[in-house]
C-alpha cells in the first residue's frame, strides 16, 4: 500500500519558508482548516492530486537548528528553499548540512520570482557555487521556481514532491488491524506542551503503522502509558491514526523531548518488548549543562528559564550557551515548560538568578513576589530579543577588575609645607600630564612609597586642572608618608575591566 510522504521545509530566515506552507495549507488542505499542530514545528496534511501530503514546518532562526534537525529525521523528503533575491545565505547551507546528515531526499524550491530585484539565473549560480547542483545544470538536484505569495509554480512543487515520493518507493508497513496484538506503530515526537486544561500532550509524526487511542506508547527519555485520546492536526478528536499522519497523543506522565522516537503496541508487554530490542533509552535531545563551575577570578550567575514547550526551551539554552561574558559563568540553575510561577521566583530569591520566559506568561502571585523581591525577570516572545536583554543584563553584573594606568608622572622638586597627611609640594612635570583630584602613587629610589591623591594644583600661584610635560608646578597632596625632594609621583587613572 502506498504511503503518503512527509516533507520537512527548511531554509534561510525570510526566504518565504511560512508563506509557502501558509499558501499550501490554505488553499490545499480539506474544508480549508488550519491546523491544530501550530508550535514552534507545526505539521498539516494536504490533498493534492488525490493524494495525500503530510508537512512539517521548521523555524528558520539558527537557535532553531536542532529542532529542525528532528524535524528533517522524522521526514521522507525535504524542500530547501532558497530566494530568487538573495541566493544561498548561511541557514540554506546549515539546512542542506541537515538534508545530508539524515540522507534525505530533496527539492530546491527557488522563491520569491514575483520580486522585482529576483534574479533566478544568479540563483542558481549561487546554489552551483555552494556544492548544490541542479537537474539540468549539471546534477541531480529537482528544482522549480516560485513565489509563495502568488502562488505561481506550487502545483508544479507538488507535483514535483509526488513523483519525488513515487521514485522513493514509499510503502506503507503491511498491518492486519484485525489482530491488535500483531501491531506495532513508531514515530517521533514533533513538539510537547503542558498546560492545566490538557496535561502532558504531544505533537508527533506515525511513519509506520497504525496509531490507536489506547494503545500502549513508549518514547525516548519517557515513561510508557496508554493513550488516554487522540487529536488529528486539525484538533479533532479520533480513534485511530495511520502512517504519515500527524497526531496529538495525550496521557503523556512526563513531557518527550522533539525529535525523540516513540513506539506504540496493543498490548504492554509486546511494547516492552520492541523497547528492549530497540535504542529508545538514549538521549533526544541536546541540552546545556544544569551547573557550571568557574574559576578563581570568575563569577557564577545563576539562570531560571521557563519556555512554552520543551522544543522552544532547548532552543533558548542552546542560545543561551553562545553567550560569552569575560568573568562570569552561566549556570543554568532550574528550567521547565509552563508559566513563571511563586516557586520560581522564591528559588531566584535564594539563589540570586535571572529569570527568564519564552513565550509564556506569569502568574499575578509571581509577579508581586517579584516585585517585592525586586527579582529581575524578562518575558519574550522573540529569541534575539531574549538574548539582547541577557547579555546586557550579565554585562551589568559581571566582575570588574580595576586595572592601574600611568597618564604622567612628576618630580618632587621641595617640600613647602605639612599639615598631618596634607603636603604642599613643588615639583617638575617629566612625562605625560599630572592632573587635579587624580590618585598618585609614590615611588622612592624605585621603591613603593605609597598611594594618596592631589587635592589641588597650581602653576604660577593659579588654579589648574592639569599641567603638562615640562611645566613646573605647586600641589597639595595628601598622604600618610612625608614627601621628600626627589619623589616621584605617578599618575594614575583606574580602569575597570
Amino acid at each position: 500500500m502506498e504511503k503518503s510522504p512527509v516533507i520537512v521545509v527548511v531554509g534561510h530566515i525570510d526566504h518565504g519558508k511560512s508563506t509557502l506552507l501558509d499558501y499550501i495549507r490554505k488553499t490545499n488542505t480539506v474544508e480549508n482548516e488550519a491546523g491544530g499542530i501550530t508550535q514552534q514545528i507545526s505539521a498539516y496534511e494536504i490533498n493534492h492530486q488525490q493524494k495525500k501530503i503530510t508537512f512539517i514546518d521548521t523555524p528558520g532562526h539558527d537557535a532553531f537548528s536542532a529542532m529542525r534537525e528532528q524535524g528533517a529525521r522524522a521526514a521522507d523528503l525535504a524542500i530547501l528553499v532558497v530566494s530568487a533575491e538573495e541566493g544561498v545565505k548561511p541557514q540554506t547551507l546549515e539546512a542542506k548540512a541537515t538534508i545530508e546528515k539524515n540522507q534525505l531526499p530533496y527539492i530546491v524550491a527557488i522563491n520569491k520570482i514575483d520580486q522585482p530585484t529576483a534574479n533566478l539565473e544568479a540563483t542558481k549560480k549561487s546554489l552551483a557555487e555552494n556544492g548544490i547542483y541542479l537537474e539540468g545544470l549539471g546534477g541531480e538536484v529537482p528544482f522549480t521556481a516560485i513565489s509563495a505569495k502568488t502562488g505561481q509554480g506550487i502545483s508544479e512543487l507538488l507535483d514535483l514532491i509526488l513523483l519525488a515520493a513515487e521514485m522513493a518507493a514509499l510503502k506503507k508497513e503491511k498491518t492486519n488491524e484485525t489482530d491488535a496484538a500483531d501491531w506495532l506503530a513508531e514515530g517521533f515526537i514533533l513538539e510537547a506542551q503542558t498546560s492545566p486544561q490538557r496535561g502532558v500532550t504531544a505533537a508527533a509524526i506515525v511513519r509506520r503503522g497504525v496509531l490507536r487511542r489506547g494503545d500502549y506508547l513508549g518514547a525516548e527519555n519517557s515513561d510508557c502509558f496508554r493513550i488516554k485520546k487522540l487529536e488529528d492536526w486539525h484538533g479533532r478528536e479520533t480513534e485511530i491514526l495511520t502512517a504519515s499522519s500527524p497526531a496529538v497523543i495525550f496521557g503523556w506522565k512526563t513531557a518527550p523531548a522533539p525529535g525523540a522516537r516513540w513506539y506504540s503496541a496493543a498490548a504492554k508487554d509486546q511494547l516492552m518488548k520492541k523497547i528492549k530490542s530497540s535504542d529508545v533509552s538514549g538521549p533526544a535531545a541536546d541540552k546545556l549543562p544544569s551547573a557550571a563551575t568557574a574559576n578563581e577570578n570568575e563569577k557564577i550567575m545563576p539562570l531560571i528559564i521557563k519556555a512554552n514547550t520543551l522544543g522552544s526551551l532547548r532552543a533558548v539554552e542552546k542560545e543561551i550557551g553562545k553567550i560569552s561574558v569575560p568573568n562570569l559563568k552561566i549556570q543554568i540553575l532550574d528550567s521547565g515548560i509552563g508559566a513563571l510561577t511563586e516557586n520560581d521566583f522564591k528559588l531566584a530569591r535564594a539563589t540570586g538568578a535571572l529569570v527568564i520566559g519564552f513565550q509564556i506568561k506569569i502568574e499575578k502571585a509571581a509577579e508581586d513576589l517579584a516585585l517585592k523581591n525586586q527579582t529581575t525577570y524578562g518575558l519574550f516572545e522573540i529569541i534575539y530579543k531574549l538574548n539582547e536583554w541577557l547579555e546586557t543584563e550579565l554585562e551589568r553584573r559581571r566582575p570588574r577588575i580595576e586595572v592601574e594606568i600611568i597618564i604622567g608622572s612628576a618630580k618632587i622638586i621641595k617640600l613647602f609645607s605639612q599639615t598631618k597627611n596634607k603636603q604642599v609640594v613643588g615639583g617638575l612635570v617629566l612625562d605625560g600630564k599630572i592632573s587635579n583630584r587624580r590618585a598618585v602613587r609614590v615611588r622612592r629610589r624605585g621603591a613603593d612609597l605609597g598611594a594618596g591623591e592631589i587635592l589641588e594644583l597650581q602653576q604660577q600661584q593659579t588654579a589648574v586642572k592639569e599641567v603638562e610635560k615640562g611645566k613646573q608646578f605647586g600641589a597639595l597632596v595628601e598622604m600618610r608618608h612625608t614627601l621628600a625632594p626627589g619623589d616621584i609621583l605617578e599618575i594614575l587613572e583606574i580602569e575597570r575591566k
